[in-house]
């Protein structure tokens, strides 16, 4: 048996369904029985990805992620060569799922 949530319980008919990074409360899904956590990722263009991972590894995922999310508002096409490299290794350790490293990194950036 499945069973539909809604991302804020205390919402009617469902108007606050989707999970969204930009959304406090709303960010990470978490499934403690089936140990699996789901955090929607930033977006890039039209593009947008979920990350699935386990509870114990939301917490450092949710950070990093967030910090990535504001380094590419911030920087949406990086002119100079530290912030691009920068955000590159950030991004290649979180894709390894080096959630603490891509945070320390994200950091880093000016």
């Amino acid at each position: 048996m499945r069973k539909i949530m809604d991302a804020d319980p205390g919402s009617s008919n469902s108007s606050h369904a989707t999970f969204r990074l930009d959304r406090t409360n709303r960010n990470v899904f978490i499934d403690k029985h089936n140990n699996v956590a789901i955090i929607p990722l930033w977006s890039q263009g039209e593009n947008q990805g979920v990350l699935v991972t386990t509870p114990k590894k939301s917490t450092d995922a949710l950070k990093a992620t967030l910090m990535i999310q504001k380094l590419w508002l911030r920087f949406p096409e990086p002119k100079g060569g530290k912030e691009k490299q920068l955000l590159e290794e950030c991004v290649a350790s979180f894709k390894q799922f080096d959630f603490k490293r891509s945070y320390q990194i994200a950091q880093q950036v000016p």
